[in-house]
């Protein structure tokens, strides 16, 4: 699990500077980030509902 991690994220950091070179040329550099961001944000709450990783924790820790 850890080598898949450690390469997914140098995939998704490396990938972002060529998304971000050739994409700006056509959208607003916020609509990629936001594009390149809530996929990942989908999939980590699912990951930690999945997992169970923020049980104990009080609501309003969380904000």
């Amino acid at each position: 699990m850890t080598v898949v991690a450690a390469a997914g994220f140098v995939l998704a950091w490396s990938s972002g500077f060529l998304i971000a070179a050739v994409g700006t040329v056509e959208v607003p550099a916020t609509t990629l980030l936001v594009w390149r961001f809530a996929p990942l944000a989908v999939l980590l709450v699912g990951l930690v509902g999945a997992t169970g990783a923020a049980r104990g924790i009080a609501p309003r820790t969380l904000g």
